[in-house]
C-alpha cells in the first residue's frame, strides 16, 4: 500500500469489513422477512383448516339436536294433538338435553303448546324458521333472537310434525348455547386468539373470549363485508378488542352459520422481530469484532509499512552509494589513455541507465515502473526534447522487465549518438510502443535525418547485449533493419 496514510488505511479496512458484513445483514433481513411472509401464509391456512373443522363440529351438534327432535316429533300424542299427554315427554327431553323450552305451533303460526307457559300463549318471536319449515317441509335452524318467554338470547331447532303427509304442527326446541361454547373451548386456542360462531345474520351465537354483555351482538362492518365476499377465506380483520388479526372463516351450507377464527398478527410479528433482532445483534457483534480486528490489522500494517519503507530507503541509499562507488572506480580506475575513454564513457552510460531505472522503481517502492517515464529518463539525456519523441499508451512494467529494458534502450540511444540520428544536428528519434495484446508489448525504434544507415561489418558489444537481453531476460523478439533514411528496430516482449 504505497503512500497510504494511517487514517486512510484504517478507513479502507473499516469499509472493507462493513462492505462484507452489511450485505450479509441485508440478506439475513431479507430471509427473515421472507420467512415472516411465508409464516403468515402458512398460519392463515392452518387457521382456515381449524375454522372448517370447527364448523363441521357445530354442524354435527346441530344435526344431533335435529335428529333427537325428529324422533320426538313422531310421538303419537304430539301427532294427534294431545299436548297435555305429550308434556311429560317434552319436559323429559328438555331435562336430558339441558335445553330451555319446547314450543309447538299449528300450521297457521299460532302457538298451541309451550313447556314453560300453559295459558295466553303468544306467537313465536322468530317466525322466519317457522315459515322455512312450512315451505320446505324440512327441519330449519333459526337465527339468534330474544325469547318472548324467557327474554334471553336463544335460537330454535324446528322440525315439522307430519299427519297424512301434511304439516300439522311445527315443534321448536331451544337447545343450550353452552354446547356450542364448549365446542369452541375444546379448540384450546392460545391466549389472544378469537373464535366466534355467527348465525346467518352475523349475530354472535358463541364467542371466546366471552363478550361482557348478554344481549344480541353482531359482527362489525369489515367482518360482514368479508363474509359476503365468499366462503372459506383468509382475511385481515380487527377484533372487537382492537387487535389486528389474520382471520379465517367457514360457513355451513346447511345451517348458514359461520365459524371465524382470528390469530393476532402480533404473535407472528413478535417471532419475526425476535429473529430480526437476533440477526441484527449477531451482525452488529460481527461488525464490531471485524472493525476491532481491522483497526488492529491496520495498525500492524502501518507499522510494517513504515518499517518496510525505512528498509527500502536504506537499501536505496546503499545501492546509490554502490553505483556511485562503481562509477568512481570506472572513472578513476582506468589509466588516462585514449583507448580507455570510449570504454569509460560506455560504462558510465550503462551505470546511469541502471541508476535511472533504479530511481523510478524506488519511487514506486519497487512495485512497478511507467514505460514512458523509464524511456524518457534513459534516452532524453542523449538529445534535446525536440529531437526525441515518445508515442504510446500508458504501460506499467514489472521490476523484472524495467531494468533490462532500460539497459536495452540505453544501448540503442548510445548507438544513435555514435552512429545514428543523434550524431547529426538534424537527426530525430521516434520511439513508439503499443499493446499487441493485453499481455504483449511491441516497441518500434525509428531514426531519421542522420547519416545513411548501413549494416555494420561486425556487431559490437552493445548490439550483442541487446539481443541477449531481449531474448534472455525479457523473453522477447528483437529485429533490426538499416534502410538509408535511418536505423530501425522492433522489440516484442510479454508483460
Amino acid at each position: 500500500m504505497p503512500g497510504s496514510r494511517p487514517g486512510s488505511l484504517h478507513l479502507r479496512l473499516a469499509l472493507l469489513v462493513a462492505g462484507t458484513v452489511l450485505p450479509v445483514l441485508l440478506l439475513a433481513g431479507f430471509i427473515v422477512f421472507s420467512g415472516y411472509v411465508r409464516a403468515r401464509e402458512e398460519a392463515g391456512e392452518r387457521v382456515l383448516q381449524t375454522a372448517m373443522s370447527t364448523m363441521a363440529a357445530v354442524d354435527r351438534e346441530l344435526q344431533n339436536q335435529i335428529s333427537a327432535l325428529q324422533v320426538l316429533s313422531l310421538e303419537p300424542e304430539l301427532v294427534e294433538g294431545e299436548f297435555e299427554e305429550f308434556r311429560d315427554d317434552a319436559e323429559r327431553f328438555i331435562q336430558v338435553r339441558k335445553g330451555y323450552v319446547i314450543g309447538i305451533s299449528d300450521a297457521q303460526g299460532n302457538q298451541v303448546f309451550n313447556t314453560q307457559v300453559r295459558d295466553n300463549l303468544k306467537p313465536w318471536t322468530n317466525r322466519a324458521a317457522f315459515y322455512e319449515v312450512l315451505k320446505t317441509k324440512r327441519p330449519a335452524v333459526s337465527d339468534i333472537y330474544l325469547g318472548g318467554v324467557t327474554s334471553s338470547v336463544t335460537f330454535t331447532v324446528n322440525v315439522p310434525v307430519m299427519r297424512d303427509d301434511e304439516i300439522a304442527y311445527v315443534v321448536g326446541y331451544s337447545p343450550p348455547r353452552e354446547n356450542y361454547l364448549e365446542i369452541l373451548r375444546r379448540l384450546s386456542l392460545p391466549e389472544g386468539w378469537v373464535v366466534s360462531l355467527y348465525d346467518r345474520e352475523t349475530h354472535h351465537v358463541a364467542r371466546l373470549p366471552i363478550l361482557p354483555d348478554s344481549g344480541l351482538r353482531q359482527a362489525g362492518p369489515a367482518a360482514k363485508a368479508a363474509f359476503a365476499g365468499g366462503n372459506n377465506r383468509i382475511v385481515h380483520l380487527t377484533s372487537i378488542e382492537g387487535a389486528p388479526t389474520v382471520a379465517a372463516f367457514s360457513r355451513s351450507e346447511e345451517s348458514g352459520w359461520t365459524v371465524a377464527i382470528g390469530m393476532p398478527i402480533e404473535t407472528l410479528d413478535r417471532s419475526s422481530r425476535d429473529s430480526l433482532f437476533l440477526a441484527a445483534a449477531i451482525g452488529a457483534a460481527l461488525l464490531l469484532v471485524g472493525l476491532v480486528f481491522a483497526s488492529h490489522l491496520a495498525t500492524q500494517l502501518v507499522r510494517a509499512e513504515g518499517h518496510r519503507s525505512l528498509l527500502m530507503n536504506e537499501l536505496n541509499h546503499r545501492v546509490k552509494n554502490t553505483l556511485s562507488a562503481v562509477q568512481g572506480i570506472v572513472a578513476r580506475g582506468l589509466p588516462e589513455l585514449p583507448e580507455n575513454s570510449a570504454y569509460r564513457r560506455a560504462a558510465e552510460s550503462r551505470l546511469l541507465a541502471l541508476s535511472s531505472a533504479h530511481n523510478i522503481l524506488s519511487s514506486q517502492n519497487w512495485e512497478s515502473a511507467s514505460l514512458h517515464d523509464l524511456a524518457k529518463a534513459v534516452i532524453e539525456p542523449y538529445g534535446t526534447r525536440e529531437r526525441v519523441r515518445f508515442e504510446g499508451p500508458e504501460v506499467i512494467l514489472a521490476p523484472r522487465l524495467a531494468i533490462p529494458l532500460a539497459m536495452v534502450l540505453n544501448e540503442l540511444a548510445t548507438n544513435a549518438v555514435k552512429y545514428g540520428a543523434l550524431s547529426a544536428g538534424a537527426g530525430h528519434l521516434n520511439l513508439r510502443w503499443s499493446l499487441m495484446a493485453p499481455d504483449r508489448l511491441r516497441l518500434e525504434w525509428r531514426e531519421t535525418g542522420g547519416p545513411a544507415a548501413e549494416p555494420p561489418a561486425k556487431f559490437g558489444y552493445g548490439t550483442r547485449f541487446i539481443e541477449r537481453a531481449v531474448s534472455g531476460e525479457l523473453k522477447g523478439v528483437y529485429t533490426s533493419a538499416y534502410p538509408a533514411e535511418g536505423f530501425t528496430c522492433s522489440i516484442e516482449i510479454p508483460l
